[in-house]
């Protein structure tokens, strides 16, 4: 199964094994998909474009977050800054 299509992950190997009746774990299966790709030096699943991660990742609300605390910190900063001295 792995060798017709060596794209496929170790979720999908794992839900096919399921369907045949041979239970392992996910992790168990993403093993064994590694050590035959190292093997038969077959590639391995292509890597998602960072795009597609970081909108899987939700990067707006996060970089929103991560400005509107870079600006409170350096308001704070200034603050600290005119009382000490």
């Amino acid at each position: 199964m792995l060798q017709a299509n060596p794209e496929l992950g170790e979720f999908r190997i794992h839900a096919a094994l399921l369907q045949l009746g041979i239970r392992l774990s996910p992790r168990t299966c993403g093993r064994i998909l590694a050590l035959n790709r190292s093997l038969y030096k077959l590639p391995g699943p292509a890597a998602e474009p960072l795009l597609t991660l970081l909108a899987m990742c939700h990067w707006r609300p996060i970089s929103r977050i991560y400005l509107f605390s870079l600006a409170s910190m350096s308001l704070l900063l200034r603050r600290l800054a005119l009382n000490t001295i």
